[in-house]
């Protein structure tokens, strides 16, 4: 019952919230304005990130037990809002994709510095523990990548939203079966704030789109929980580390791939993997006819 109310509640609050940070958003212009790379005709608010950001910070303070279960997640939803914030100022004045990556970097060594990290593969592979060095490194780089991934996926319609649904909804039922409860109320805010904003997003009337601030808001939270809880699965459920590694890759798959082919396919062409083109996914699924985001 109590994670119906933290989902019902977070749905609510996405409903009241979007039309007030709409009208916000055109009074100071946060919107995608069309230009030639885009298919939309009128300037959209960029709102569904902060949206979804807000909500969960208010579903963190009707679970508190969160962060003395787990302290490091108060470092987690730090980090996460500092991309956040980062990503409402891309949305309305681009930064350089240089800086975006250090900040990205800094905040996922941080969430390392508290303790969230990938130490071992649990077979997978053939390999099981990394050295402390390889630890911390190839953490950030998880993190990193995955938040790349999914900003670069956010571009039609709906395609984020639903990766996060999915994500988030897995990760509950995660948590559940490896009795992580403190999370799993959050996640539940966390589901319910992005159907709100789907119903945006999918809507014509106050139409929103998830933007920067969003995407990159989304695969840090992702990405972090899913290490959280690999890290607190040990000996839980009587489910063996590895399967739950392997879920948490496959919840990932799709817009990690995905960034991997485009980067090397840029390599390949000898451009720079920051080079705007019309080559990801979400591309191939505008040629199947779906809305552009």
């Amino acid at each position: 019952m109590e994670i119906l109310f933290h989902f019902v509640f977070a749905f609510i609050f996405m409903i009241i919230i979007i039309p007030l940070l709409s009208r916000l958003a055109v009074s100071t212009q946060l919107v995608d304005v069309p230009n030639s790379r885009k298919v939309h005709a009128t300037p959209t608010p960029l709102v569904g990130g902060l949206g979804i950001g807000l909500t969960l910070l208010l579903a963190f303070m009707l679970q508190p037990t969160i962060f003395t279960s787990i302290p490091a997640f108060y470092t987690v939803l730090s980090c996460a809002n500092v991309l956040l914030v980062m990503g409402v100022i891309d949305d309305k004045k681009e930064i350089r994709p240089i800086y975006k990556l250090i900040i990205q970097i800094m905040c996922a060594y941080m969430v390392v510095r508290a303790g969230i990290k990938v130490d071992s593969l649990f077979g997978f592979m053939g390999i099981y523990d990394l050295p402390a060095w390889a630890t911390d490194f190839f953490t950030v780089i998880i993190i990193t990548g995955v938040v790349n991934a999914y900003n670069l996926i956010d571009g039609v319609d709906g395609l984020t939203g639903m990766m996060g649904i999915l994500a988030f909804g897995v990760l509950l039922i995660l948590t559940i079966y490896l009795e992580i409860y403190p999370m799993t109320c959050f996640l539940a805010a966390g589901a319910g704030s992005i159907v709100g904003f789907l119903k945006f997003n999918l809507g014509s009337r106050h139409k929103i789109f998830l933007g920067d601030a969003g995407s990159l808001f989304l695969g840090f939270l992702i990405v972090c929980q899913s290490i959280i809880i690999l890290q607190y699965s040990d000996g839980k459920g009587g489910v063996h580390q590895s399967l739950v590694l392997m879920i948490l890759v496959a919840i990932m798959f799709v817009p990690v791939f995905d960034s991997i082919r485009v980067y090397i396919e840029r390599w390949t062409k000898g451009k720079s993997p920051f080079t705007p083109e019309k080559n990801h996914i979400h591309h191939l699924l505008q040629n199947m006819e779906l809305s552009p985001v």
